[in-house]
This record gives structure tokens, sequence and C-alpha cells, in this order.
């Protein structure tokens, strides 16, 4: 008996130990497998925008999870494969069969009215199809709304002038009354210093999602040299999130407007970084004073 009893607790603390066992491959492999992204971008000179092809993709699991969005001769089309299985062709498949048993039930329930229908016709005596076609050749007065004359307008207007200078003054009170609490708030230490961990943590955040690889070519010119040189100048201050790893190519001297290039973006995401960013934004004291105080905001 003791026996048995003993072979039973040992199963069961071998399948809580596998499922233990999952559970902890699962935490880690969110934590510290990485969430990868990719974009391309190509645009051939000639031709307009239906010439540009756009694909982005996000990989997990070492690209066992793979979901894809490609953009092609004017055509958005997704695509999800898990371990290399698509599931576009199962949701068709499942899309035309229940397409099918819809027609069915269609067909099987429009037989009996028809047949009613039809019946109902040949029973139907000559004198009540006549009245009946006299009856939809009649057309039906409509009454015509009286409209308000023009004095009982002006006087409405006139009376709802008092009414209209109270409500601007409740607005302008109200105004001023949420311009004195933002004041309040934003003068409040503790808040400023809540907002500024708030600010260096998202800060950390974006620098560990910003592309790890980034390059390609821009070639662009505009009729006007004046839009291509403001053009240049606006790529000229996204360098440090570009990296200067885009070889940009500004044409001045152009008589048609020029547009073509490649790019190719890559990042990641650990899990433990966004964890780790969310806990400590959460357990931060100056934080929580902020998040208590916008609670407590009036309105």
């Amino acid at each position: 008996m003791l026996h048995i009893l003993w072979l039973i607790i040992k199963w069961i603390l071998i399948i809580l130990g596998i499922v233990f066992g999952l559970l902890l491959l699962a935490v880690f492999l969110v934590l510290f497998c990485p969430v990868r992204y990719r974009i391309k971008a190509y645009k051939p000179e000639e031709g307009g925008k239906e010439t540009v092809e756009v694909s982005a993709g996000i990989s997990w699991l070492f690209r066992g999870i793979v979901f894809n969005v490609f953009y092609e001769n004017g055509q958005l089309k997704k695509a999800l494969r898990i371990f290399g299985i698509s599931f576009e062709k199962f949701r068709r498949k499942k899309k035309k069969s229940g397409q099918l048993k819809e027609e069915r039930r269609k067909e099987q329930e429009a037989l009996p009215e028809k047949q009613d229908n039809y019946v109902k016709e040949c029973e139907k005596p000559y004198s009540d199809i006549r009245i009946e076609e006299q009856k939809e050749g009649k057309e039906v007065p409509q009454m015509k709304k009286k409209k308000p004359g023009l004095l009982k307008k002006i006087v409405g207007k006139i009376k709802s002038i008092p009414f209209k200078i109270r409500k601007i003054r409740l607005t302008i009170q109200k105004t001023c009354v949420k311009i004195e609490w933002w004041k309040s708030f934003f003068s409040n230490t503790k808040v400023r210093e809540g907002i500024t961990v708030f600010w260096k943590d998202i800060k950390k955040l974006l620098r560990h999602i910003s592309p790890v690889k980034v390059e390609g070519m821009v070639r662009f010119g505009c009729e006007d040299p004046s839009v291509t040189g403001k053009v240049t100048a606006f790529l000229g201050m996204c360098i440090p999130f570009s990296k200067n790893c885009i070889q940009v190519i500004p044409v001045f001297q152009t008589e048609q407007n020029i547009l073509e290039g490649n790019v190719k973006i890559k990042g990641r995401l650990y899990g433990v970084v966004l964890l780790k960013t969310a806990v400590k934004i959460f357990f931060d004291k100056n934080i929580k004073y902020v998040i208590s105080q916008w609670k407590r905001k009036e309105v």
C-alpha cells in the first residue's frame, strides 16, 4: 500500500516538475529571447507610388513566429507563420466552407417561401390583383410643415443672448481654474523629479528599441531647388537617428521630380529591458506621487 502511495506521489512530483520547468522556460524565453523587427523599402526612379515596395516583419523565438506585412503594386498583404506553418490557407479554406454552408442554408430557406408565394398568387382572385395595382399607382399627399417666421427667429436669438454670455463666462472661469491647477502641479518639486525620472527611463528604453543596423541610399530632387535644399536640411537633422548610415544624394538641377532609393532597418527588443523599465517606473516614489496628484485633480 505504501509502495503504491509513493509511486503516486512520485508521478505527481514529476508532473509538477515538468510543468514548473516549462513555465520557467517560457519566462526565460519571454525575457531573454529578443523580438526582432526589420523594415525594407525600395523605390525605382521610374514610376509613381505604385512602384513603391515596402516590407516589414516582426519575428520571435528564433524566427519560429513571424508576422510580415508587404506593400506591393498598391496592395497591402499580411502573412503569419508559426514554425513554418502558414495560417492563410487554413483561413481561406474555412471561409470557403462557411460561404458554401451559408449558400446552401439560404437555398433551403428560399424554397418553401417561393412555393408559398406561388400558391398564394395562384389562389388570389383577379379583382384583388386589380385593387392592389390601383393602390400602387396612387400617390399619398404629404403635409407641408410650416416654417417659423422671420420675426420669431429674431426674437428667439435675442432671448438666447444672456444664456450664451453666461455660458462663455462659465467657460472662462473653468479655464482659469484649470490653468491655476496646472501651474501648481508643475511647480511642485516632487512632480518635476517624477517627470525627470520617467523621461530618463523612457529615453533609455527608446535607445534600446532604436535600430541597431541602418543602411541604404536615397536620391531625390525637385523642380524647385529651394524645396530640395529644405528637404536636405531636414534630412540632415535626422542624422542622429539614422546614424549617418543612409547615403543621401540631392539633385538640385532637374526638370522633373526625382525619388529613388532603398532603405534597410533592423532592430530588437528584449523583454527583460522592458520589464526592468516598467518595474523602476512603477516603484518610484515621485512617480507614485505624480499619479496620486493626477487622480485627485479638479476638472
